[in-house]
């Protein structure tokens, strides 16, 4: 086996370790929170932005297009997790709302306890 091709089987095995732990994520901070994992990151994302990022930047870091966010964002919204905000000078800033950072504590909570339990029982 070349060095490249154990490189690609190594990224392969990561890659399924990692979606395998994304759903049961999802599946958790689902149950207990209404949130999923990719909620809870463009949560995580706006936090270490002080509470507020414009909308490209905050897809950029998040992995996701634009429109892609903004498919996100809407029901993020309407439950008081995130806000749409114009700035002066026109660009659309995301908002952490109040309920938004209390879901974040929360969510991060159980997500690190998950996460504890999985290195647990590999151990």
């Amino acid at each position: 086996m070349t060095p490249y091709a154990d490189r690609l089987s190594q990224t392969l095995r990561h890659h399924r370790q990692l979606a395998r732990q994304v759903q049961r994520l999802d599946d958790e901070l689902g149950l207990h929170h209404g949130l999923s994992w990719t909620d809870l990151l463009l949560l995580d994302v706006l936090h270490d932005a002080g509470g507020r990022l414009p909308a490209r930047q905050a897809a950029a870091a998040t992995g996701r297009s634009p429109a892609g966010l903004l498919r996100q964002v809407l029901p993020m919204e309407k439950i008081g997790l995130v806000q749409r905000q114009r700035d002066g000078s026109g660009t659309q800033q995301l908002v952490l709302a109040a309920g938004g950072a209390r879901r974040l504590r929360e969510a991060r909570d159980t997500a690190r306890d998950l996460l504890e339990e999985d290195a647990a029982q590999a151990a």
